[in-house]
């Protein structure tokens, strides 16, 4: 005797490739042939139907759909790739994808926020202590560190800056990465009068270039290795400090 599951399942794995809002019970019943009463005594909510279809996960699934993901945006873009494309690398269903992420743009916003610099400034930043030079040292080596773990992750996010793509404007309207940190940091210590009154956002993108220059964009560009992270963490300190430190009161 055949499933009366298995084609109503079918037809919410078809609906869910469209989109996790193509998936409503009245499509599904009209799509699988059965009655909306049969459809809610066979699977219940909607909310119990997306539980069904991810049931059997194991524990690292959002890893590997982050990593296959990861893998088909290097060689791709964002736009080469379905989300069809990235189950398949990950072996789930694409309700699976779906179901973790909620659309591919969240898919994208995921694997941006996991690359490492991004990803370590978010950890540094909620550590900070106060002291500026401990904080800015911290920062650093966590995005200097970040770098190194993570070049090609870093390759990707800068190709598609190139592109100028739709996800691209996706990434900077929800932004949470070394910039947004590196400005928070800098308005702590403007707030505490560490630095000399300026534009947050102007200081974080000048301490942010030095670092980014030295350890991805001359490399990129021209070859060779950057100096370890420490003592490149502390000379750009250091440099950065030498011209932004408050000044000593004269009264």
């Amino acid at each position: 005797m055949s499933d009366p599951l298995a084609p109503i399942l079918l037809a919410a794995e078809r609906l869910l490739s469209e989109g996790p809002d193509a998936l409503s019970m009245d499509r599904l019943a009209q799509l699988s042939g059965v009655s909306r009463a049969t459809l809610y005594r066979l699977v219940g909510s909607r909310e119990q139907l997306l539980l069904r279809l991810g049931s059997g996960e194991t524990p690292d699934v959002r890893d590997r759909i982050l990593e296959a993901a990861r893998g088909l945006f290097s060689l791709r873009g964002f736009e080469g790739c379905t989300v069809e494309d990235i189950a398949r690398a990950a072996d789930v269903g694409v309700v699976t994808i779906y179901r973790h992420f909620g659309s591919k743009g969240g898919l994208f916003l995921a694997f941006a926020n996991a690359v490492g610099p991004r990803r370590r400034a978010r950890e540094a930043l909620a550590a900070c202590t106060g002291d500026i030079r401990q904080d800015l040292l911290a920062l650093s080596r966590a995005l200097l560190e970040g770098l190194q773990e993570d070049q090609a992750g870093m390759r990707v996010l800068l190709g598609e800056s190139c592109r100028n793509g739709p996800f691209l404007e996706l990434l900077r309207s929800r932004d949470g990465g070394g910039q947004e940190a590196l400005t928070q940091l800098m308005q702590r210590h403007l707030d505490s009068a560490a630095l000399r009154p300026g534009d947050p956002v102007l200081y974080a993108r000048s301490f942010g270039g030095m670092l980014l220059s030295h350890a991805f964009f001359f490399p990129l560009l021209h070859g060779g290795s950057p100096p370890d992270a420490e003592t490149l963490a502390r000379h750009v300190v250091d440099l950065f400090l030498d011209g932004a430190t408050a000044l000593p009161s004269l009264h």
